[in-house]
């Protein structure tokens, strides 16, 4: 670590493998918890893609002359499945947060320290500068990724894999058309995360 200090008058940043490295370990610390939360989301995904089916069905069912009583099953079901969908999303949110908040915690207790085991002449080439700003504004923006970024992606994940099963079970030929997207979304996403590394280090700066 004195070296690239020593060069650069600042305290190194990891690379690729050692971010993805410290991400898994920090997740895998609260594993049943990162497991519930996943659970949470997970639920309320079916539950969304649940209710749009069940108008489909209802829908369909009075085109075709259906009784009172099935139409009435249906719209419990429906009913049933928007509670679900907000009690769910609820609490998935909440448990997102609070482990987020948990695995900030962390974060901050292994940079204090980590920054307390640093050599002396090493914090002199780097300046406090370096320091504080990784405590003030590095560290809490992390801790961000992992309260709000995170359970976003993994909500997204989650909706996308639901409803193109629900699309690929309902209509197997519409549901391939949904794929036609993945290229360009392939594309966009490399090129972008190529890039978006050392632009963020030039705004940290």
């Amino acid at each position: 670590m004195s070296t690239p200090a020593a060069k650069t008058g600042q305290l190194p940043v990891a690379d690729r493998a050692d971010v993805r490295r410290a991400f898994a370990v920090l997740l895998l610390s609260e594993k049943r918890r990162v497991a519930f939360a996943i659970g949470l989301h997970l639920v309320a995904a079916v539950a969304a893609a649940v209710a749009p089916m069940l108008l489909g069905e209802m829908i369909d069912d009075l085109a075709a002359g259906g009784s009172a009583s099935g139409v009435d099953r249906l719209a419990i079901g429906i009913a049933a499945a928007v509670v679900a969908v907000v009690v769910f999303t609820w609490a998935g949110t909440f448990v997102s947060h609070r482990l987020g908040e948990r695995l900030s915690a962390t974060m901050r207790e292994q940079f204090v320290d980590r920054s307390l085991r640093l050599p002396m002449p090493v914090v002199e080439q780097a300046g406090s500068g370096d320091l504080m700003t990784r405590s003030s504004a590095d560290v809490p923006e992390a801790g961000g990724l992992f309260r709000d970024g995170v359970p976003q992606v993994t909500v997204s994940v989650l909706k996308v894999l639901v409803f193109l099963g629900a699309m690929l079970w309902v209509s197997p030929l519409l549901g391939l058309c949904m794929l036609v997207a993945v290229p360009p979304i392939t594309v966009g996403t490399r090129w972008y995360l190529k890039r978006a590394r050392d632009g963020y280090l030039r705004e940290r700066e």
